[in-house]
Order: C-alpha cells, then sequence, then structure tokens
C-alpha cells in the first residue's frame, strides 16, 4: 500500500460505510431539536421537565454501547474469517444482552424515578411532575433504544450501514 487513501478502494468503502451513519447521527439530533422545540410550546417547566428525564435517557446510551460494541466487533471479526456460525451466535447474545440491560435499566429507573429527578432539587411543582412523566415514558421503553443500538451496530459489521 501506497499510504494515499485517495487513489484506492479504501477511502471508497470507508465514505461508503460513513455516511449512512453520519446522516443517522444528524438524523437523531435533528429530531433531538425538533422534539425540544415542539415541547417548547407548552412552556418552560416542560422544556426542564424533558431536560431533567433526558438526562437518564442520555446517560443509558453508555451501558447501550456495551452490548453494541462487542457485538460489532465479535461479528465483523467472525464474518472476515469467514466463520458465519460465530458471527450469528455473537449477534444473538448482544440482542440478547441488550434486552436483558435495558428492561433491568428500564425497571431500576422506574423504580427510583423520584429520588433521580430529586437529585435536580427542581423547585416547581409543574416541572417535576413533567420531569417524572416524562422520564417514566423514556426510560420505561429504554429496551427499545438498547436494541436500536446494538442492532445497527450488528448490520454495521455485516457492512451494512444503511
Amino acid at each position: 500500500m501506497d499510504g494515499n487513501l485517495t487513489k484506492g478502494p479504501i477511502l471508497k468503502t470507508l465514505t461508503k460505510l460513513a455516511l449512512p451513519i453520519m446522516a443517522s447521527s444528524f438524523l437523531g439530533t435533528l429530531y433531538n431539536i425538533t422534539d425540544m422545540a415542539w415541547i417548547g410550546l407548552l412552556g418552560s417547566k416542560a422544556v426542564a421537565g424533558v431536560g431533567v428525564g433526558g438526562m437518564f435517557t442520555w446517560l443509558s446510551q453508555g451501558l447501550a454501547s456495551m452490548a453494541r460494541m462487542g457485538g460489532q466487533v465479535k461479528v465483523a471479526q467472525s464474518l472476515g474469517r469467514g466463520e458465519k456460525e460465530k458471527a450469528h451466535g455473537f449477534a444473538q447474545t448482544a440482542v440478547q444482552l441488550s434486552t436483558f440491560m435495558g428492561l433491568a435499566y428500564a425497571i431500576l429507573c422506574l423504580i427510583f424515578v423520584r429520588q433521580m429527578v430529586g437529585f435536580f432539587k427542581l423547585n416547581d411543582p409543574e416541572a417535576v411532575s413533567a420531569a417524572l412523566s416524562y422520564t417514566k415514558i423514556a426510560c420505561g421503553l429504554i429496551v427499545f433504544s438498547f436494541l436500536t443500538v446494538t442492532l445497527t451496530g450488528i448490520y454495521t459489521a455485516q457492512g451494512d450501514s444503511k
């Protein structure tokens, strides 16, 4: 290899893989901005509630990344060696781990939602109510976010970043 990535198929392959991932990240950010704009129509207390609850969904992404990263790397390595059955096993395990961790996180959040929201010491009862409602919904259904992250990683490992 001559060290010049611009002339080889490597840059083309990396670009083909990266563009859908970048677009997905951009759309996720755009979704959050749009979401917050609509919530802003309900008032500043609703925005405060979503901001508080959003911290706990954001925090969960570190856990969600564990199953995704391990599964993605092991699936890609197995496929690279031509071991499709092994890749299938790693993918299946990653999905199971992701489901378990997502459900565990959801249950813990639902049990300790008052303490979690209380950590932010909100003074306004309306903001507290909004934070509790949003956190219960967002964290109660967080397993779907965990699965989305993991399945995206597995598809990317197979060379399908779209």
